[in-house]
């Protein structure tokens, strides 16, 4: 189960545009955005091994959103997973990143934006400084194949654009996916064989938040209903991505001869 997994962490890589030689070659550290959930920690112990001596900034945000005891539980937990990977001889370095308390519900209000939209913006702008910060190659995010499934759930509920509609890319700008293809019962058995820790998030059993409603709710009536459905959604996301790659290149082209 190892080393298969680690193979198809390899060709998430590849997909990604980002081979092992390209990586070596570049001589910069890469990122790894770290949270303490099994997508996460099975990504950054995969890279180490996948990359043995490349350089590797983990980079974690405590957002103040769950009690205090929860989220500097799992900052701790990603400190001393990065010690006892340190101490095997990878070369890790871990950057906190500790958002004001109350930051978080504050932006949302005044935005009128949700909880869960207001966090990930400051995540970004944490991320978008460590990259700057340390000259990274790219930042590698832990989305995996079910993560993929719940969004063009979510998109398709809540009547998103054709471009919107493709779901996660596998890279866009500085940022990856290298699991984006892996499933999250591959990246369980990877960490059970190697018998490895991870956090839990309680908010994940919250039914109040769409993604995890589609999750526990959807997700298991789909799969028990309607057969090959995952094959059938992710085509439809190709499909749409396709389309909105073709109607940008005609709309570009058609202001190009307009402009001459």
């Amino acid at each position: 189960i190892c080393e298969e997994f680690e193979k198809q962490v390899i060709l998430g890589l590849e997909k990604c545009n980002f081979p092992i030689e390209k990586i070596l070659e570049s001589n910069k550290p890469i990122g790894i955005a770290v949270s303490g959930g099994a997508d996460s920690v099975s990504l950054l112990v995969s890279l180490c091994r996948i990359l043995k001596n490349v350089p590797i900034k983990v980079i974690t945000v405590n957002h103040f959103i769950r009690p205090i005891e929860e989220s500097c539980g799992d900052v701790n937990f990603v400190i001393n997973l990065c010690n006892s990977l340190k101490d095997q001889g990878f070369d890790v370095e871990v950057i906190v990143h500790e958002l004001t308390v109350g930051l978080v519900k504050e932006k949302s209000t005044k935005e009128k934006i949700g909880i869960e939209a207001s966090a990930r913006e400051l995540r970004y702008d944490c991320f978008e400084k460590s990259i700057s910060d340390f000259d990274l190659l790219f930042l590698a995010l832990a989305h995996n194949s079910n993560d993929q499934l719940e969004t063009l759930l979510m998109r398709f509920l809540q009547g998103s654009s054709v471009d919107s509609s493709a779901g996660i890319l596998s890279s866009r700008g500085m940022y990856i996916r290298p699991l984006l293809f892996i499933s999250r019962k591959q990246i369980e058995s990877y960490l059970f064989e190697n018998k490895i820790n991870f956090c839990i998030d309680k908010t994940n059993e919250d039914n109040s938040y769409l993604r995890n409603k589609i999750r526990n709710k959807l997700v298991p009536l789909l799969n028990e209903e309607f057969c090959g459905w995952e094959h059938a959604l992710i085509n439809g996301a190709e499909k749409a991505y396709n389309d909105s790659v073709f109607i940008k290149k005609y709309v570009d082209e058609l202001f190009s001869k307009i402009s001459k």
